[in-house]
């Protein structure tokens, strides 16, 4: 059950490689988001973290060398982490483009590229689907900010778009002004990596089994999200809405 109690935000990082981009994060009021903040930096404390940044965690380098190999610890940082983001958030977002299907795509429609990146539809996908969330839930969508992990060099095009067909502007922050995005770090690159190898099986799934132990623990704790606000573009999702987007554009051209 939806219940409006205070303010939300919803925060978002990206992840992703030469065939996949992603973004992902989560949402929560305000008030839990001030007690993540706590919980979360308490728990990299104790383990004596200084943050969680995935790609470096995930191989053992740089901050995490001398953790190499002690799957224990590993295990145990992780499960303390995804247990502060199952009690303070309160719901998740995560989209994945399929880069090789937007080049197919953009051949056929070369125009797509004028207006349209991999990169710029992940991101403007989690805000629309942030706002449908807000909208099942009857929470104002004046009461939700969204803010976006600052550092990719493709933004450019993504606040365009955001700007001139969703009517926002997004917000970006340094990834050390808020626990938050390590939060929604953990999940792009967790989303990353399934859609890295249901692309490498041929399959457009995975089992709940196949998923790395991350991201089943995620899923475990909003098992509604996937099902509503996870999701592919591929190409069929990509071209379908690349002409809906061409025919709202001429109907506009033609008033």
């Amino acid at each position: 059950m939806c219940l409006v109690m205070d303010r939300y935000t919803a925060f978002f990082d990206e992840s992703g490689d030469q065939h996949i981009k992603v973004f992902a994060g989560f949402v929560a009021g305000n008030e839990q988001w001030e007690r993540f903040e706590r919980e979360w930096r308490e728990v990299l404390k104790r383990f004596s973290a200084q943050s969680l940044h995935m790609r470096t965690f995930a191989h053992s380098v740089n901050e995490f060398a001398e953790w190499k190999g002690d799957e224990r610890r590993r295990v145990s940082f992780l499960e303390a982490l995804i247990g502060v983001i199952r009690i303070r958030t309160r719901t998740s977002f995560a989209t994945a483009v399929l880069v090789d299907d937007f080049n197919d795509v953009a051949k056929r429609h070369p125009e797509i590229r004028e207006s349209h990146t991999p990169f710029a539809i992940a991101g403007n996908s989690c805000i629309v689907k942030v706002a449908r969330w807000a909208q099942r839930c009857q929470i104002p969508g004046s009461d939700v900010a969204l803010i976006f992990e600052d550092g990719a060099a493709e933004k450019k095009t993504f606040v365009r778009e955001a700007k001139k067909h969703l009517g926002i502007t997004p917000t970006f922050a340094k990834k050390g002004d808020y626990a938050a995005f390590q939060a929604a770090d953990l999940l792009a690159f967790e989303y990353l990596l399934s859609n890295r190898a249901m692309v490498a099986s041929g399959d457009d799934k995975l089992s709940f089994s196949e998923l790395r132990k991350p991201l089943q623990a995620l899923l475990a704790t909003q098992p509604r999200s996937a099902a509503h606000q996870w999701g592919i573009h591929d190409k069929n999702v990509i071209e379908s809405a690349w002409m809906a987007d061409k025919l709202d554009r001429n109907k506009v051209s033609e008033t």
